[in-house]
């Protein structure tokens, strides 16, 4: 054991564990909606919503939803995946205390779209959300194409 040499040699965290308690009953609140998903924590943890891509055309809307809905309240993070690099946001599933999942319910209103660039735990929910979005939204064009809405 004596001339063991560690493989990874001055290893570092990716990210502070300081704020962070992995407790599942500890909340955090959302003190300032930095782009359409992306948000800052009350103890300076930034955080970004993992599994969405809000397209450009959305991201007023997104925005809005998050100042509306998430800032100033209190949340739940679960994460999956380590950030991208030591200052980049920690990528994580946001709740509610009401336990509404944020990044899902984006996905489900049209406000964002699943990502499909990276693989992570609720990959697959996020598309079948996305889909049975899109499937929705084209029986409503539909029907209302045949008059169906009309009065």
């Amino acid at each position: 054991m004596a001339d063991y040499i560690p493989r990874v040699k001055d290893a570092q965290s990716r990210v502070d564990p300081g704020p962070l308690r992995f407790d599942e009953e500890v909340t955090f609140r959302v003190v300032a909606v930095l782009d359409e998903h992306t948000l800052q924590l009350q103890n300076g943890l930034v955080v970004q919503l993992l599994g969405i891509r809000v397209p450009p055309e959305r991201r007023e809307a997104a925005i809005h939803y998050l100042r509306k809905f998430v800032l100033g309240k209190p949340v739940h993070l679960r994460f999956d995946q380590p950030p991208e690099g030591k200052d980049a946001p920690m990528p994580a599933y946001l709740y509610l205390t009401n336990r509404l999942f944020v990044n899902r319910k984006m996905i489900e209103m049209g406000l964002a779209d699943a990502d499909r660039s990276i693989s992570h735990r609720y990959r697959e929910r996020f598309l079948a959300a996305e889909e049975r979005r899109k499937e929705a939204t084209m029986g409503f064009q539909q029907e209302q194409s045949r008059g169906v809405f009309r009065h």
